[in-house]
């Protein structure tokens, strides 16, 4: 299941051995509008003298659609404790998210929205089977918009 998500990063990562520096900016341009901010919040109970505390940390990170009903590609480090996940379009709009399957010793997870957008692009697959030892991979995220 995990090698078919991948090949999706796989493909995000590197359009062939052909790019340069200055095919980047092309390249995100392709791909920006399926890259998201996923934005976390956990919560931990502490012990401290006055008894047992709640503390709550937030986390950012990115994340790619693989498919147009929702589902979202990010790393699992970034999802791994979070009790609430909220994932942020280009366009502003955030929309709550849940883990369906994580792989935590390949830092890979899989998120699905809660409720389904209006409209969705999802990233092109690729097929890592294709790539050669050597060839110019990137990887493209989504800073905070």
């Amino acid at each position: 299941m995990f090698t078919r998500f991948i090949s999706t990063l796989v493909l995000l990562a590197g359009f062939g051995t052909t790019l340069h520096a200055s095919d980047f900016s092309a390249t995100f341009a392709k791909v920006s509008a399926t890259t998201v901010v996923i934005h976390t919040r956990a919560s931990m109970e502490q012990l401290s003298p006055e008894g047992t505390q709640t503390r709550s940390s937030e986390g950012l990170g990115s994340g790619v659609v693989i498919s147009e009903d929702g589902k979202i590609l990010t790393a699992a480090h970034v999802v791994s404790v979070a009790d609430d996940i909220l994932v942020q379009f280009k366009s502003g709009n955030s929309y709550p998210a849940h883990v369906v399957s994580m792989a935590a010793c390949a830092d890979i997870a899989l998120l699905r929205l809660n409720e389904q957008p209006p409209t969705l692009e999802s990233a092109i697959s690729g097929d890592s089977g294709s790539l050669e030892t050597g060839e110019e991979v990137f990887v493209i995220g989504a800073p905070e918009f």
